[in-house]
C-alpha cells in the first residue's frame, strides 16, 4: 500500500509540476523492538490518517481528492489491523492503567 501511495503522490506531483519528483535515498530501517514498533505504526498510520482527511477536505480536484481518500481509507485499514499483530504476538496494545470494560467494573 505504501509503495502505490509514493507512486501516486509522485504521478501527481508530475502532473502538477511538469517535473518528476526525485526522492532523497531512503534511510535504512533497523527494528530492535517489534512490539513497540507495532506500537509506533498505530499512531503514524492513525495521524497520516488525519492529514489525508484534512488534504482531502480541502482540495477540489476530484482526482486529487480521490486519491487522498484512498490513501486515507488505507492508513485507517493499517491503523485497524495492527493491534491484531500486537494480540497474535501476546502483547497489550494499552498499558493496565489505560485499560477499562465497557460496564465499568
Amino acid at each position: 500500500d505504501e509503495k502505490r501511495h509514493a507512486e501516486r503522490f509522485m504521478d501527481a506531483y508530475c502532473r502538477l509540476t511538469g517535473k518528476k519528483y526525485q526522492p532523497g535515498p531512503a534511510r535504512p530501517s533497523s527494528i530492535c523492538d517489534y512490539e513497540q514498533s507495532l506500537k509506533e505504526r498505530i499512531m503514524e498510520e492513525t495521524n497520516a490518517y488525519e492529514e489525508y482527511g484534512r488534504k482531502y477536505q480541502d482540495l477540489c480536484d476530484p482526482c486529487l481528492r480521490r486519491m487522498f481518500w484512498d490513501a486515507r481509507t488505507d492508513e485507517a485499514q493499517h491503523a485497524m489491523r495492527i493491534p491484531i499483530l500486537l494480540h497474535e504476538m501476546g502483547a497489550d496494545c494499552y498499558p493496565e492503567k489505560e485499560r477499562c470494560s465497557i460496564t465499568g467494573v
